[in-house]
């Protein structure tokens, strides 16, 4: 079998296994609309039967402290609003999709669901300084190493024996072993799942370190976050952070450094919150 009928064969049982990402992505272009109504996304998120659990489970959990249980999908939207029934379903595709061992990466299953979750947050938090949709940011974020998955797949496929020493950076290994990388991969997946060009194209480009303008706030936005995510860890275990190298980068968000730490200690306090209250630990 071609390294290409094996690329198809992993992103098809990739899709066959986790329908949630597509659902999201028709949620989240829904929400565009200025007249979307709670029964448009209910009849979206019926879809997948798991995401209908997830998401009235996670309404009801600590997290949110409300008193009474609710037991249905229209009840669980209404009391948490629409900008949060995206996060509970991101929440649920960390719990179910990227909660997971990648063998090949060396990587147990809660370090990347920490990696994943940690990205989301910072772009969300960024975001909110940029005027860019929210959204948009905690969705490329979340996603924005799903080709890993495809990647490991493959190589599993393939029987591989080869796994990341961490010498190089991971996307210089990925190439050396299957012709790619997991932006590369991650961008093709996402498109199959009928993301928009504005998810997909910060994601193909993650690598690429910006010119100066930030033409495309998505991609500008998290080329500085992999670099910050790699300073403070996954989780924010530090609050050490290079200022002159994203000096550019805060500047064109008008941030200040005490602007930076302020966001980083509530993207610290939510990613504390959601790892305790939501048992996203390894299964």
């Amino acid at each position: 079998m071609s390294q290409q009928q094996e690329y198809e064969r992993a992103i098809e049982s990739i899709q066959k296994i986790h329908p949630a990402p597509q659902v999201l992505a028709r949620a989240n272009i829904k929400m565009q609309d200025p007249n979307v109504e709670v029964y448009d996304i209910v009849e979206i998120l019926k879809s997948d039967a798991s995401l209908t659990t997830d998401v009235i489970r996670l309404s009801n959990s600590a997290f949110y402290g409300f008193e009474i249980e609710c037991t249905n999908l229209s009840a669980a939207m209404s009391r948490v609003g629409f900008r949060e029934v995206i996060r509970l379903i991101g929440l649920s595709i960390a719990s179910r999709m990227l909660n997971q061992n990648l063998k090949y990466y060396n990587m147990p299953a809660e370090d990347y669901w920490a990696e994943c979750v940690t990205t989301a947050l910072l772009m969300e938090g960024f975001s909110l300084y940029g005027g860019e949709k929210p959204q948009d940011a905690y969705i490329v974020g979340l996603l924005h190493s799903v080709g890993m998955i495809v990647i490991n797949q493959i190589m599993e496929n393939f029987a591989l024996t080869n796994v990341w020493d961490k010498s190089v950076p991971p996307q210089d290994w990925e190439r050396e072993q299957i012709g790619f990388n997991h932006s590369f991969a991650g961008a093709s997946i996402l498109k199959r799942w009928n993301f928009p060009n504005e998810i997909c194209h910060p994601i193909l480009h993650q690598f690429r370190k910006p010119t100066g303008a930030k033409e495309d706030y998505l991609q500008f936005s998290l080329y500085y976050v992999n670099r910050l995510r790699e300073q403070i860890g996954c989780g924010i275990t530090s609050n050490e952070w290079n200022e002159e190298e994203f000096f550019p980068f805060l500047s064109s968000l008008q941030m200040t450094n005490d602007d930076m730490n302020d966001m980083l200690g509530a993207a610290k306090e939510s990613f504390d919150t959601i790892r305790s209250h939501m048992s996203f630990k390894k299964k």
